[in-house]
């Protein structure tokens, strides 16, 4: 399967960066590892996340692919435009639509040891945060089955699960009304996850969100426990 992330600037360029991202490696199991330029990498950002042997897929190399399969969907088109963080749902979706699974992670994710991912996984295997953010119209949980605690920072997948039809619904009917886009890419996972009838969370053993330790103890943390 391939790990896929997406970086710009702003994160490549900070002291946690390199530690992170030279983690990945110890997953097994990974084709490849994709990082999809946000549009604001430099060709030195770009040089130092190579030497890990990842790849860096250029803006422009991936919307030579992907923008002609939202053709005929006019409204999700707009919100990969107006907010990038829709890039991370919409893009590795059409790029890989034909493996059996992707492996997301943000770029401040650490891998401490060398992990397998489940060969007998269900559809979606997401993580647990600590008070998950979820931002959109009022009527999409009261219209769709959202799954609450989802963070998207770490998820592993099963492409067919994703419709471009369905994502293109929730951005016309409840996401593109909204000023602020923060937490609105959970929101369309959390109704991903919503309509999915396989799929479950990391043992916090496993995968966990360490933020929020002002709010939680490290057991807490590690059992997913959450204060919402």
């Amino acid at each position: 399967f391939p790990l896929v992330s997406m970086c710009g600037s702003y994160h490549a360029t900070k002291d946690w960066y390199p530690r992170c991202a030279s983690s990945w490696d110890r997953i097994r199991g990974t084709e490849k590892v994709v990082v999809l330029d946000d549009g604001t990498l430099t060709d030195e950002d770009q040089g130092r996340i190579e030497s890990h042997g990842y790849d860096v897929w250029s803006i422009e190399a991936v919307n030579e692919r992907v923008e002609p399969a939202l053709h005929s969907y006019p409204a999700l088109r707009s919100l990969r435009e107006e907010s990038p963080l829709f890039r991370k749902i919409v893009d590795p979706n059409i790029l890989f639509a034909d493996e059996e699974r992707v492996l997301f992670m943000d770029s401040d994710i650490h891998v401490r040891g060398a992990v397998d991912l489940p060969s007998d996984a269900p559809d979606l295997l997401y993580t647990v945060g600590d008070v998950s953010g979820y931002r959109g119209g009022v009527l999409l949980p009261l219209q769709h089955p959202v799954t609450a605690g989802l963070n998207a920072g770490f998820m592993y997948w099963n492409p067919s699960i994703v419709e471009l039809a369905f994502l293109n619904e929730l951005a016309e009917r409840y996401l593109l009304q909204i000023d602020n886009m923060w937490w609105t890419l959970q929101s369309c996972w959390a109704a991903v996850a919503g309509r999915t009838d396989q799929k479950g969370a990391f043992d916090g053993r496993d995968v966990c969100n360490v933020s929020g330790l002002s709010k939680r103890t490290p057991a807490e943390v590690k059992d997913n426990v959450t204060k919402w």
